[in-house]
């Protein structure tokens, strides 16, 4: 994964990657809500599944809070990304690839909480991640 900003590819797993190279894997889906199920890093699950990458493509952007948001969907159907980097520097902080997510089309920040949407007819979610904590990300199902 680039630190360049916006970035343009991610892992294929449902995971938040941070910028240092920390990666949380994650389990769940938009209807159950997802955990943290192991703590690992770029590099090991590189060497482990070295083609695993999938492109990225913006759909919603947004700068609040001295932090960019790009949002948008990926090369495989169904999967959506959240990227955020610290707008002075133009640092990645981190991106969030989730398969089942639908591609997110909104995205804004206040308060250093991220709120975005995902999906469409007849299945669309409305995301809250802190910026500092994006584990404790939450979705609810909104009506379309």
């Amino acid at each position: 994964m680039e630190t360049d900003w916006p970035p343009s590819r991610a892992r294929i797993e449902d995971a938040i990657v941070f910028g240092d190279g920390r990666m949380l894997i994650l389990d769940g889906g938009p209807d159950s809500g997802f955990r943290v199920i192991r703590e690992t890093t770029l590099g090991a699950v590189s060497d482990l599944l070295p083609d695993g990458w999938c492109d990225l493509e913006s759909i919603a952007d947004a700068e609040a809070d001295g932090i960019l948001l790009t949002a948008g969907e990926t090369s495989w159907e169904g999967e959506g990304f959240v990227a955020v980097a610290d707008a002075t520097e133009g640092r990645l902080l981190w991106v969030l690839h989730l398969t089942s997510s639908e591609p997110f089309n909104r995205v804004q920040a206040d308060n250093r909480v991220i709120r975005c949407f995902s999906g469409g007819y007849p299945n669309q979610y409305k995301w809250t991640i802190p910026v500092h904590e994006p584990s404790a990300l939450s979705v609810e199902r909104v009506d379309s």
